[in-house]
Order: C-alpha cells, then structure tokens, then sequence
C-alpha cells in the first residue's frame, strides 16, 4: 500500500465495515487452506522449510535479509510432510511455491464460461474440502485496480452467506493480477451463455419455471445491500456475465462486486469518485450520462438482466443489429 493513497483505502475500509449489518459472523474455515509462497524472491519457500527442519540458516543473505528471515519464520513450522503459515488472520495455511499454481490450475482445468472477469479455471489443493474455484480478475475492458479488489473482497464476503451469492473462500494478492478464490459450482455457466446457447449450456432450452426462479434469485441479492447495510450498497456493473448457473442444481450465484458504490447515509445518490464504471451497453443511462449513483442504477441493471431472461437476447443493441427482429420479439409492429 503505497503512502499516497493509504489513507483514502483504509478510511474506504473502515466505512465499509461500519455498513456491515447485524448478522452472526460465521467463523467457521475450511478444512484446509493453502498458501502461495513466493520462489524468485530471498527467502523463499525452501529456505523456510530447511530452517524449521534443521536450523540452517540459508547463505548470501544480507544482514537486513536475515533480520526480516528471523522474523518471518517464527510463522512457520513443518508438520511432515507439509510446511506451515500461521497467517495475519489467525488461519494455518499449508504453503507451496508459487511455481506448482500453474500445475495445480492445469491439471484441473475445465472450459472457460467467457465474460470479463470469468470464472476461467479450476484449482485442485489436494485438500479434503470441495475444490475451489478460481477467477483471475483484472482482464476484460474494465480493468480493476487494488481498491476494486479491496472492495470486492470486503461485499463479498459479507454477503457469502447468502445462497446465490458465490462464497469467497480466499484471496492471492502475490500476482500481477489479483486472484480470488471461491466455492466450487458443479458445472458451472455464466447466464449469458446459457441463454445464448453458444455450446458450453447442457441443454438449449431453459424452462420458464427455471428463468423465472433465476430473476427471483438475482433480485434477492440485488435487494439485499440496498435494504440490509446500515449504508446502502448500488451495483453498478450488473449483467448475465455476472451471474453463474450451477447446471446440477439451476441454483444461480452473483459474483464480482468490486465496482459497487455505498451511499452516504440519508442520501438518495452520489456521485462516483472514480468516474462512470460498467461493462458497456448495461449502466444505466442516467448514470452514465450524470454519474450520480443511485438505487435505481441497480435496478437498471436487473432490468436488463431480465429482459435477457424473458426474451433469450441481449440487451444491448449494437451497431448493425437488426433492431426490426429485436422489435419482434418485443411483440412492437413496424
């Protein structure tokens, strides 16, 4: 965190908790966790499990190496055959070298679902739990920065309880763009693709009774930060993209809050501090053109999302699209 914007994130932090609502924290961890520890840097991931083992200090380390490797192994200890992190949040973590995440994310690699910020890989940690789903963040046109992921990080993880919110089950900071680890979705599809039927859906056909259960579900959790946090949360960035489809189950799960705006208590809206942000085509127009959020920005969105539902098209009209079929649909006569 660099001393220029230090201030700013942590005072965003603090009011972002203060908005968290009155729930029972759920302090329950996974059976395991892993920890990437990184390889091109001095000490690295051999070092630490040499020390813990044998008390071998590693060599060509600098005076101020050595004071930082004193200090950051007391965290450590072996317990045959894994090294051990205790980490800042009070969790025991087993560590890896970062250079075994490609092996562990191509071993387990399923299909990608499209969309930016999609879930594109499957990671498998050799741990008794399920095997988490990881979603590389940062891609796409609308690129997230730290403060993004810091946001993202702290609504979803208030709103992981609920049912058709995709759990967050940890983080990786490490990387050049963040990574975030979350619940694994058995056969899991984004809702654009699934009503689009470009060849990853299971089936061509989604039941009314199923679209009609999908917007139900989708609408819960738009509601829910707009009615359950002290200080309302708008989601700004709200498209089928966004939303996964456990095929298994039909049960859909909402992910990706990193460009959510909290509204000044008492407030009906407010204006963006980083400018109007959105995939294009799905923002409100209001918003867009004022870049004041509001509730209504949010509902825009879910609009959008269920006219897609209703009509199996999307939303957005783009150059060169024949908007006479799109008026068929809509049942308007030229």
């Amino acid at each position: 965190m660099a001393k220029k914007d230090a201030k700013t994130r942590v005072i965003r932090l603090v009011s972002e908790h203060i908005a968290q609502p009155d729930l029972e924290i759920d302090d329950a961890f996974p059976d395991e966790e892993i920890l990437a520890t990184m390889v091109e840097d001095l000490p690295w991931y051999a070092d630490f499990a040499k020390y813990v083992v044998s008390k071998v200090m590693p060599e060509n380390l600098s005076f101020h190496q050595k004071r930082k490797f004193m200090h950051d192994v007391t965290h450590y200890f072996w317990d045959e055959p894994y090294l051990f992190r205790r980490c800042a949040d009070g969790v025991i973590r087993r560590c890896i070298s970062n250079v075994e995440m490609p092996s562990i994310l191509e071993a387990s690699h399923a299909s990608q679902v499209g969309g930016h910020h999609a879930v594109v890989n499957l990671c498998g940690s050799q741990c008794t739990r399920q095997i988490p789903n990881t979603t590389t963040l940062g891609r796409g046109y609308n690129i997230r920065n730290a403060s993004d992921v810091c946001r993202d990080i702290a609504i979803t993880s208030r709103m992981s309880h609920l049912k058709n919110v995709l759990k967050l089950i940890g983080c990786c900071l490490e990387y050049a763009e963040p990574v975030m680890v979350y619940e694994y979705v058995e056969e899991a599809i984004t809702l654009d693709d699934l009503l689009s039927n470009n060849g990853y859906a299971r089936n061509s056909s989604v039941p009314w009774e199923s679209r009609l259960r999908i917007a139900n579900e989708i609408a819960s959790v738009i509601v829910f930060p707009h009615c359950e946090f002290t200080t309302p949360i708008v989601f700004r960035d709200l498209h089928s993209q966004k939303v996964l489809i456990d095929q298994s189950s039909g049960v859909a799960k909402l992910y990706d809050f990193s460009f959510s705006v909290p509204l000044p208590p008492g407030e009906l809206g407010v204006e963006a501090q980083d400018g109007v942000r959105g995939t294009c085509g799905h923002p409100d127009p209001e918003y867009g053109c004022s870049g004041i959020v509001t509730q209504k920005t949010s509902v825009y969105s879910l609009g959008n999302v269920l006219l897609q539902l209703l009509t199996g098209k999307r939303a957005y009209v783009h150059d060169g699209y024949d908007h006479k079929s799109w008026g068929n649909v809509l049942g308007i006569q030229h």
